[in-house]
């Protein structure tokens, strides 16, 4: 039942990075960011306005005030990467969100990865290395130092750092609190301190309302997609472990590669579609050999 509810999750998603991507071409980050956390609310807002708002113990907002600056970061890092680099150098990146999660059960807690999961992390690496393919007229080391060269891959990684720690911390959120309520709450927390981080550096609500005017159908789409997205993670991850559901979950790469590659025109898409592939297969046969 939780594949059913990670593949929506997945094609979701995919169409959340191709409308920020879009989005990203026209206006700032700031624009495309407001939009995809405050045109989700309404859609979150449904699910908490006919069941009411859970008790929210301390240990709830102590763990959401962790996940708060985190998530922040994680997400100035997502829309400029998304902003400067195709997507095919970007997206599949979040492939490596699960991987840093098994690095760090296996380093601090001791937790073993068997040879499927051995055999996993090998596909995530060749499948970076083949999104680099084209630079192999370089040399072997091409690939590699073309990846290291790339600032939306930097910035990408760093994100799939922040999301292997808010994932886990998002479905002990959830626990305490409810797959319906969180989700709501938790995208108001983050709007209001995105917004605010933008007003207080001296940007217009002016601008985003024209910007709105302008293409209403981008940016309210985006939001709403992004809420549903969120709203489908927070119930599927109640119903599997996180690393599994983020696992299939990460499907949501080849979306956005081969769709938005195709759309945008981007370069070398067939090495892309292959490079992402091998990447989330490693992604699930890292989580199957935990």
């Amino acid at each position: 039942m939780w594949v059913g509810w990670a593949l929506g999750c997945a094609v979701s998603m995919g169409m959340v990075d191709i409308l920020s991507k879009r989005g990203l071409r026209e206006f700032d980050p700031w624009i495309v960011g407001t939009a995809r956390l405050g045109f989700a609310l309404p859609a979150l807002a449904i699910p908490i306005l006919r069941s009411g708002l859970p008790m929210l113990s301390p240990a709830f907002w102590a763990t959401v005030a962790v996940m708060i600056p985190l998530e922040i970061a994680a997400f100035f890092f997502l829309l400029e990467a998304l902003r400067v680099a195709p997507l095919v150098e970007t997206v599949p990146f979040l492939s490596l969100s699960p991987l840093f999660t098994v690095l760090v059960s296996w380093c601090l807690l001791g937790e073993r990865v068997t040879w499927l999961g051995f055999l996993g992390i090998g596909m995530i690496g060749a499948g970076g290395y083949l999104l680099y393919g084209h630079e192999l007229r370089h040399g072997y080391l091409g690939p590699l130092k073309a990846m290291t060269r790339s600032r939306g891959t930097t910035l990408m990684v760093l994100v799939a750092l922040l999301y292997s720690i808010t994932s886990t911390l998002g479905k002990r959120a959830i626990e305490l609190s409810s797959p319906m309520a969180f989700p709501g709450i938790y995208f108001a927390l983050l709007a209001a301190v995105f917004v605010g981080i933008h007003l207080a550096r001296g940007e217009r609500p002016a601008a985003f309302l024209q910007a709105v005017a302008r293409r209403p159908w981008l940016l309210v789409g985006l939001g709403l997609a992004d809420g549903l997205t969120f709203l489908i993670h927070s119930i599927g991850v109640l119903l599997a472990p996180v690393a599994y559901f983020v696992g299939v979950k990460r499907l949501s790469s080849v979306v956005s590669v081969a769709v938005g590659g195709a759309l945008f025109q981007e370069r070398h898409l067939p090495l892309g579609v292959a490079g992402t592939t091998c990447m989330v297969a490693g992604v699930v046969l890292l989580t199957l050999g935990r």
